[in-house]
């Protein structure tokens, strides 16, 4: 199979969000908005992790587990261009480095939320605000890892802009009833007291 067709085949896997899932249940809610609002965004994110203090959000660039040192420098040279090791995809990196365990490699980058900082904010009070913090972040931090794909480098403007951007899409009245829908399929929590939007 030619990288490309590979690529192609994995652009759009499922990202694992248990970890944020196990500490608020309707995080699912979150990553399901952002991949309504453009599924692009999460290409190549393989876990949305939970940050345990600090800042709201980061994502952290792919890293093989238990590299061979001799790994950083080996390149998959495509047609187009020289590609990382720790760029490719997991079946073809075993297909083609036999000797690296794929039981030590994670496909793509990671994003990591702030969970209990979001809910500890005693601005955001209900549920619905909750859902839509979290997914602004994850928006956020994608948009940090695009930039650096492309250019090699970010700032908070471009994240900041298209994190506006998508709250105010779920701000939109047909948006915010979807969200509303979703959040009663859920038990009530602290953060459900008061309207839903």
């Amino acid at each position: 199979m030619k990288f490309k067709e590979f690529l192609k085949e994995n652009i759009f896997s499922d990202v694992d969000a248990s970890q944020i899932e196990t500490i608020y249940d309707k995080a699912k809610i979150a990553v399901a908005l952002v991949k309504k609002y453009k599924p692009e965004l999460l290409k190549n994110i393989s876990v949305i992790a939970n940050l345990p203090s600090g800042a709201y959000g980061v994502y952290t660039h792919f890293k093989l587990k238990g590299q061979p040192s001799n790994a950083s420098g080996i390149v998959y040279k495509d047609k187009e261009k020289n590609i990382p090791l720790s760029q490719l995809p997991k079946q073809m990196i075993s297909q083609h480095f036999p000797n690296i365990n794929p039981s030590k490699l994670e496909k793509g980058d990671v994003i990591k939320v702030n969970i209990q900082g979001v809910l500890n904010n005693p601005n955001i009070k209900t549920d619905f605000e909750t859902v839509k913090q979290i997914a602004g972040i994850i928006v956020h931090e994608c948009v940090h890892k695009e930039e650096v794909d492309k250019t090699g480098q970010t700032s908070e403007t471009n994240p900041e802009r298209i994190q506006r951007e998508f709250l105010q899409f779920l701000d939109k009245p047909e948006v915010a009833k979807e969200i509303a829908q979703e959040l009663l399929k859920y038990p009530a929590s602290s953060k459900s007291v008061g309207k839903l939007f």
